[in-house]
């Protein structure tokens, strides 16, 4: 059975438990209030939003006119209220003001149909209201520099990185701006995250963490900022080293991941070689844990200087775009012959693109799949090649031996693992 009115019925329904989901939280704010003395709260905050999906219901036939008109007349009534109520408590807090008229122009969206849209922000608009301690804590918690530095990741994200085409320049068609800045983005992010992992959970979790999620995003970002923190704090080199070791350990499975979705029968070949990767590199993390906490007192005080090194996330942007134009300039010059030595330079700057690009679009007649996965392998290997270069020259000989002696260890068990498994 159709009911006519079901559609009008179902937005005004939504529009009321909106207005009773805000109503509830800050009812719950001011219950130690008197009767009265609340100057909205659970009920109040139902009926204007009910009334703001009903205006705007009616302002389809009544024009928008008669909607302006409800919403002036609740603005007028809720700075009569406020005005009472600053006067009787000396509170000059608007918020709740502000969430009875969020509480209306909710109700307006769900009524003219915007239901789930309405439903989400309702929620969101919940939870911000509920956070207040949290919230007022975490301004007496962030300092200065932390701020600055979050206003300009957003800066870099946000604003600068949508702006730029997606698309090939200069020589080679190999120079493009939304994926260079998004290195520089991923670099600058990476220090970010662990700046306040280090800050929140303690250095050595703290560290563990960043080359966790680092590893997954990218595993060079990661050894260039933690050479960049052994470069400063020494005495963290085996901490640091840990984390970069862990952080190229998860790039093996990363890469196993994307070539099982785009060429599974690649995948056995990939595994004999990555399997012992993992596991070695696995066993030194924890090796360069257990050196950590043996001999590093400052570990387990050490924040970074700096929550957000632009200047060295723009330097490795740089350098990516330089080793950008050399992999294109090789590949122009050694053709399709030339897919090991491709394979090579590629993973000089990134192990990522040149996987997909050698997995898919792959056809098993055409190029056999032991080559593509001896190409994907070379790939991985001189980009952990790189990076233990990195961690040489940037981190110190101490940060920089740990890290490049384990690499090395990985990339030797990965090799007896290929040939001979």
């Amino acid at each position: 059975m159709d009911f006519p009115n079901a559609d009008i019925i179902w937005r005004l329904g939504a529009a009321l438990l909106i207005g009773l989901l805000i109503g509830l939280e800050r009812g719950w704010q001011d219950r130690g209030l008197a009767e009265g003395q609340r100057v909205a709260g659970f009920r109040t905050c139902a009926v204007v939003s009910l009334l703001g999906a009903v205006g705007a219901l009616l302002s389809s036939h009544l024009g928008g006119i008669a909607f302006a008109a409800l919403l002036l007349t609740l603005g007028l009534l809720l700075a009569a209220g406020y005005w009472q109520a600053m006067r009787a408590t000396g509170d000059f807090s608007v918020t709740t003001m502000i969430a009875v008229l969020v509480a209306f122009a909710l109700g307006a969206l769900a009524g003219i149909g915007e239901i789930l849209p309405a439903a989400a922000a309702a929620v969101a608009i919940t939870l911000i209201l509920g956070l207040k301690p949290e919230l007022h804590g975490l301004l007496k918690w962030i300092e200065r520099d932390e701020l600055l530095a979050t206003l300009r990741l957003l800066v870099i994200t946000v604003a600068v990185l949508p702006l730029l085409p997606n698309q090939g320049y200069g020589p080679w068609e190999a120079l493009n701006p939304y994926r260079l800045w998004w290195m520089v983005v991923l670099i600058a992010g990476i220090s970010y995250l662990g700046y306040f992992a280090i800050r929140l959970i303690g250095a050595r979790r703290g560290l563990l963490l960043t080359g966790l999620l680092g590893g997954l995003a990218s595993s060079t970002a990661t050894a260039l900022t933690f050479s960049r923190l052994a470069r400063e704090r020494p005495a963290s080199a085996p901490m640091l080293a840990a984390g970069t070791v862990l952080a190229a350990t998860i790039m093996f499975p990363r890469l196993a991941l994307l070539v099982a979705l785009l060429a599974p029968a690649v995948l056995p070949d990939i595994l004999k070689a990555f399997v012992p990767a993992v596991v070695v590199g696995g066993l030194a993390v924890v090796w360069l844990i257990r050196l950590a906490k043996g001999g590093d007192a400052e570990t387990s005080s050490f924040v970074p200087d700096n929550p957000l090194n632009l200047r060295m996330a723009i330097q490795f942007g740089l350098l990516l775009t330089l080793l950008s134009l050399l992999a294109r300039a090789a590949e122009e010059w050694l053709g399709q012959a030339g897919l090991l030595a491709l394979a090579a330079i590629s993973g000089i700057a990134d192990a990522d693109a040149i996987v997909l690009s050698l997995t898919s679009g792959w056809d098993p007649a055409r190029l056999d799949g032991k080559v593509i996965a001896l190409a994907v392998l070379i790939t991985a290997a001189v980009n952990s090649l790189v990076k233990a270069g990195l961690t040489l020259s940037i981190g110190g000989r101490r940060m920089g031996g740990l890290t490049a002696g384990a690499l090395a260890a990985m990339l030797l068990a990965g090799a007896l693992g290929f040939a001979f498994a």
